[in-house]
């Protein structure tokens, strides 16, 4: 009876020892679960006349991202031609305009793989420090319509970094480049060819 209590305690022992060693693999957090990128769009109507700058967010992982959104960071615009002139807009919830996924009244957002979340701000060209669009350029008769006065060319970088989750670091964003003709004032489509 005794030597039959011994080895059924032993088999356990047993068993254990002959089992796998192996280690298991050290987890990894993945390197990117997000992407970003920044464009702008020139908008003169009416009512309007600014640069709208976005941020897209998509994830890249292939697992749902859920959580509390964090939704925090920077948004810069730049004009190439002297970095003095430029906007910088601090980024909240309140710029979301597309996250198909977002509860707004209890801050949840969930990112499916392959989905996006966009942000916007408008930009009326009035820089950081205070100066107009006009404090820094000159503008001629538009050849297309002699009512219409514009700059040449403008170019400008918008460039980003955004926390999308308390528990992930910002993403930063592949800058953009818009390039425009800014309208001192919208002239109606009565006069100039939009």
């Amino acid at each position: 009876m005794r030597t039959g209590n011994i080895i059924w305690r032993l088999v356990p022992i047993l068993l254990f020892s002959l089992s796998c060693k192996e280690e298991l693999p050290v987890h990894n957090d993945p390197d990117q679960i997000l992407q970003a990128i920044t464009w702008g769009q020139y908008v003169i109507s009416p009512t309007d006349n600014s640069l709208k700058g976005y941020l897209t967010v998509s994830n890249v992982f292939d697992e749902a991202l859920d959580g509390q959104a964090y939704l925090r960071g920077t948004l810069r615009i730049v004009w190439d031609r002297n970095s003095e002139y430029r906007k910088t807009f601090s980024i909240t919830p309140a710029n979301v305009i597309s996250a198909p996924q977002y509860n707004r009244t209890t801050g949840r957002l969930t990112i499916l793989p392959g989905d996006s979340i966009r942000l916007g701000v408008s930009w009326d060209f009035v820089a950081d420090d205070g100066r107009r669009i006009e404090d820094w350029m000159s503008y001629h008769r538009d050849p297309t319509c002699s009512q219409r006065l514009i700059t040449v060319p403008l170019t400008f970088t918008i460039s980003a970094e955004l926390k999308v989750f308390d528990v992930v670091g910002f993403v930063v964003a592949r800058s953009s480049k818009a390039t425009f003709q800014h309208h001192r004032s919208y002239v109606s489509n009565r006069f100039c060819t939009p």
